[in-house]
């Protein structure tokens, strides 16, 4: 979608809101536990959902806080503590300025 709409009208879209973010999160941890069977998921979950960290801005400590979580239940915990929209928001609004 960036790519397309960069082509067709020379500016980059609008940053997706907060809330579309988590749901981005959430689809991509539901696919790879559906694909991959329980302790290669939570290897994958730990990768991907660590680099959605790091990008939204958490720190080094919260990202190794979420790679500790040792089952698909403990991930979701996290998820649900620490990434809320108004987390993202501020994270997204700070990348911006």
């Amino acid at each position: 979608m960036y790519v397309r709409c960069r082509l067709e009208t020379g500016i980059p879209p609008p940053a997706p809101s907060p809330e579309k973010i988590l749901e981005c999160i959430a689809s991509h941890v539901r696919a790879i536990r559906a694909h991959y069977p329980g302790d290669v998921a939570l290897g994958y979950c730990r990768k991907h959902v660590g680099a959605y960290l790091k990008r939204l801005g958490f720190s080094r400590s919260a990202i190794k806080s979420f790679n500790r979580q040792g089952a698909a239940e403990e991930q979701d915990e996290f998820l649900a503590r620490h990434l809320r929209p108004e987390l993202i928001g501020q994270a997204v609004a700070a990348q911006a300025a």
